[in-house]
């Protein structure tokens, strides 16, 4: 079946066109998994069939995405948290961290005594000595086993996109918060679990640069996700959409619309209710 290109898709009356972003872990994969349900899948291309936009809209860089995931059949990704913008296979928007704040951000890492795992477009950088948490150590595993992994920190030339950390026994997480937040917003993703995203940029700020490229509206904006860093994309749409399978079940109270779990038609059910397919 011949692919319909965005160009066929920027015919369509404005009125009836519209587009859904989609988070991946807990929204579209369930947790140990890399793959789509196969009904899910249909159901997507069934939408972009019907003239519609898909977009995956994830904290994961681009690195951290499998083949699997770039070849699904969507439209476009927003990785890194609106870092990294592909749109038909093309990058349409990449924030380059300069040299000295990646070190910056090497320094105090070890100064107040936190586990770090560096993520950026090409790979994903930690050292296994460093990394003295359980769960830090246990997803550096998991990452190794999947993705493009450098098991160690380059001296010099070292760059990444964002990062995460983990508080060990006496971290000092505000330290090091105050000494990168000019850099850097931090998102709490709990149990000592940190996200950090370079300033000015989310998930939100993606969307709306996706909007703007394809002169659509925010009123025919639609996102789903399944936590709380999922937030700024869900509070920046009108039309937002929790997975029934969300943590914490707060998010059921911030969004328009509450779907089914992730294993029950979550996706379809969104996707149905909003009239996609």
């Amino acid at each position: 079946m011949r692919k319909q290109t965005n160009n066929e898709k920027k015919n369509m009356p404005l009125k009836s066109r519209k587009i859904m972003f989609f988070d991946i872990d807990g929204t579209l994969v369930e947790s140990g998994k890399d793959t789509i349900d196969e009904d899910v899948l249909a159901a997507i291309q069934k939408a972009r069939k019907n003239g519609h936009l898909m977009f995956i809209n994830t904290g994961r860089t681009l690195s951290n995405l499998s083949e699997y995931l770039l070849t699904a059949g969507f439209d476009g990704y927003i990785c890194a948290c609106g870092t990294y913008i592909i749109l038909d296979g093309d990058t349409i928007l990449y924030h380059h961290t300069p040299d000295e704040v990646c070190r910056l951000v090497k320094e105090m890492s070890a100064k107040h005594d936190l586990d770090i795992i560096y993520e950026s477009w090409h790979g994903i950088y930690f050292d296994p000595g460093e990394l003295k948490t359980a769960a830090g150590a246990g997803l550096a595993s998991e990452l190794s086993g999947l993705y493009r992994v450098f098991k160690y920190i380059p001296d010099e030339g070292f760059n990444f996109d964002k990062f995460i950390t983990w508080n060990r026994e006496g971290s000092d997480l505000k330290g090091f918060i105050d000494s990168v937040s000019a850099h850097y917003d931090y998102i709490d993703r709990g149990n000592g679990f940190s996200e950090f995203v370079p300033k000015g940029f989310s998930k939100a700020t993606g969307i709306q640069f996706v909007l703007d490229r394809l002169g659509l509206d925010i009123k025919d904006a639609h996102a789903v996700g399944d936590s709380t860093n999922d937030l700024p994309m869900l509070t920046c749409v009108p039309h937002s959409i929790a997975m029934g399978n969300s943590d914490p079940m707060s998010l059921f109270d911030m969004v328009e619309y509450v779907t089914t779990d992730i294993d029950k038609n979550g996706i379809i059910n969104a996707l149905t209710h909003y009239g996609f397919i």
